[in-house]
């Protein structure tokens, strides 16, 4: 599936490294490229982004430098921030809003941690104050990552934590505020999640410029005591299969056992109901995805009807999977139909659902929510669903016979709903929580 990784290496069917193959690449850190370090004696003064954006980083001071650590691991050379115990680096200044008004992140940091000392940063970033990201070796011998949101909104942390070590290691980072999910990964392996709700209230767009992104330290009163070799940072949450190509590009090339495995792709395809995302955040919290890597995307939009989605299934269907890994596509379509004929709509709703189990996917389909309107509709097609879904779907979320959401009199509560048809957030945590229950029933 992938090309050789490796010095030279590490190419998915075309010209560019893998990391230049997967958009959105803040910044690339390869100590191993001496084309691209200010090399001062034994010392790294400098080193420049191989992104093409220009975010390299520089030693704080001459006496500040890590050392050059010749073919340190697999025979590659990296930096030694452990020579002394001030080390530490700077981003360049025109690159403080690495992370700033962003939805999302994935940051990767190849490492050697040698040093048994106290807790500090391999890599983070920092505004006001507060790590704003930060990618720790902690006191008790953790990994800990963590993320906090500065803004108007306040400030608080979202942490992970997971045994670091001393062998060489992949660390990636990975931060979704769509879901909200923040995610570390130790050797292709995923170590813990957390959910992000509560640092991204409003969303990341207020979000500020960091005083400082530095390697070695965050606070310059606490220095990282190992080796350092490669840092990427994507300005946005990666696809778990372009986080597995990063990860087996890195573990090819610095001689890092990457385990990686099968990937459950969890879809959500709808209409109004489905485009904002937040019953599918419910689901990516809460679904059973014990032995598979998760991966999930929402290609609902706001106004579609079933025909508009048959006529794009390519987006969703084209999506190209390993063999053993597993695709579960969530329909919950149909509301925009409301005006038609109900017959006629689960119908088109059998064809579309056929269309996706044909194509090897496993399909929940949902029953419509109770609405202030068109409840005659509603009422008609969830019966239709729930007599007809075992011949085109593997399951059935019924939203409808929720008792928060089964009488059109549900559809005035101001707790779950908006405008008695579009909910609240808690009415699509809700709906999120009748799909966890139908996902976690697929064999």
């Amino acid at each position: 599936m992938f090309g050789p990784g490796g010095l030279g290496g590490g190419f998915i069917g075309g010209s560019l490294p893998v990391p230049l193959q997967i958009p959105d690449l803040g910044t690339w850190i390869d100590f191993s490229d001496v084309a691209t370090r200010t090399d001062v004696s034994t010392d790294i003064d400098a080193i420049s982004d191989k992104s093409g954006n220009g975010c390299g980083f520089t030693a704080q001071a001459s006496g500040q430098r890590p050392a050059i650590a010749t073919a340190q691991q697999n025979g590659l050379d990296g930096a030694d921030f452990a020579k002394a115990d001030s080390d530490y680096m700077n981003i360049d200044a025109s690159c403080l809003d690495l992370f700033r008004n962003i939805p999302g992140w994935t940051v990767f940091v190849v490492t050697d941690n040698i040093n048994s000392g106290g807790g500090t940063s391999v890599f983070a970033a920092q505004s006001g104050g507060q790590a704003k990201t930060v990618i720790n070796r902690h006191v008790t011998g953790h990994i800990l990552s963590g993320i906090r949101r500065l803004s108007a909104n306040g400030s608080s942390m979202a942490g992970v934590s997971t045994e670091f070590g001393t062998a060489p290691i992949v660390i990636t980072q990975h931060v979704d505020f769509s879901v909200p999910r923040h995610a570390v990964r130790r050797d292709g392996a995923e170590e813990g999640t957390v959910d992000t709700s509560t640092i991204t209230t409003g969303g990341n767009s207020e979000d500020i410029d960091a005083n400082h992104i530095r390697i070695g330290t965050n606070v310059a009163s606490a220095f990282y005591g190992g080796y350092v070799y490669e840092i990427l940072v994507y300005k946005r949450a990666l696809t778990t299969t372009e986080i597995q190509q990063v990860e087996t590009y890195l573990g090819d090339k610095w001689g890092v056992t990457i385990a990686h495995l099968p990937i459950m792709h969890l879809y959500a395809e709808g209409d109004s109901l489905t485009s904002p995302g937040v019953w599918l955040g419910k689901v990516v919290a809460d679904v059973d995805y014990s032995g598979y890597d998760l991966e999930w995307r929402n290609f609902g939009v706001f106004g579609e009807t079933i025909e508009d989605m048959q006529a794009d299934t390519a987006e969703i269907k084209n999506i190209k999977v390993g063999a053993s890994d597993k695709e579960i596509l969530m329909l919950l379509a149909g509301t925009n139909n409301s005006g038609g004929v109900a017959s006629v709509a689960e119908g088109l709703l059998d064809d579309l659902a056929s269309e996706f189990q044909a194509d090897g996917m496993q399909v929940v389909a949902g029953t419509l929510p109770a609405r202030t309107t068109n409840m005659s509709f509603v009422d008609a097609f969830n019966v239709l669903v729930r007599a007809n879904a075992s011949g085109y779907s593997d399951g059935v979320a019924d939203v409808g016979a929720d008792p928060l959401f089964d009488e059109e009199a549900d559809a005035l509560d101001a707790t779950y709903y908006t405008d008695g048809i579009h909910m609240t957030t808690a009415g699509y945590t809700q709906v999120g929580v009748v799909f966890t229950t139908a996902v976690n029933l697929l064999p």
